[in-house]
């Protein structure tokens, strides 16, 4: 399998010394989404999504692409209160709802958007609550292709019409 094609302004902006870059992730639920970025600010992205501000509260890890065709995963971390998503993580069926995560390119000088590149697009596979000394919510994620690892239960059996 061939790398993935990068555009030739990103990766032109990857090669410059002065990066400024933005991580976004979308929880899909049946009554609503949970849009939550790593900036300061809440931030309107060229997708049409607003994504509210969570900083150094929202923690991305197992971010992997590889040249094989299998299945990564994805375990996203929020810290602090979110009444949204512990609403969410109580009352809704969460198990397989689509998840996404995306990189935003920002120019270093004026903090604009120029560019996103989507990194994972996936379902959402358990999400834990922990309260203690802090308050989070970790939901783990798994990539579609997980699907080709499990079995089939369904079969298939040939009917005879006469």
């Amino acid at each position: 399998m061939g790398s993935r094609d990068i555009p030739a302004d990103i990766t032109n902006r990857l090669a410059n010394d002065q990066q400024k870059v933005g991580f976004a992730v979308n929880l899909s639920f049946d009554s609503g989404a949970v849009n939550l970025w790593t900036g300061t600010q809440n931030f309107t992205g060229s997708d049409g999504i607003t994504y509210t501000a969570a900083g150094e509260f929202l923690s991305i890890s197992g971010v992997e692409e590889t040249s094989e065709l299998s299945s990564t995963s994805l375990v996203i971390t929020i810290s602090g209160q979110n009444a949204d998503i512990v609403g969410y993580a109580t009352t809704e069926n969460y198990q397989s709802r689509p998840v996404s995560l995306k990189m935003f390119f920002f120019h270093p000088d004026t903090e604009q958007e120029v560019d996103k590149v989507i990194l994972f697009k996936g379902r959402m596979d358990t999400l834990t609550v922990t309260e203690g000394n802090s308050f989070n919510v970790i939901v783990a994620c798994e990539n579609q292709l997980i699907d080709l690892t499990r079995p089939k239960n369904s079969f298939f059996t040939p009917e005879i019409v006469m």
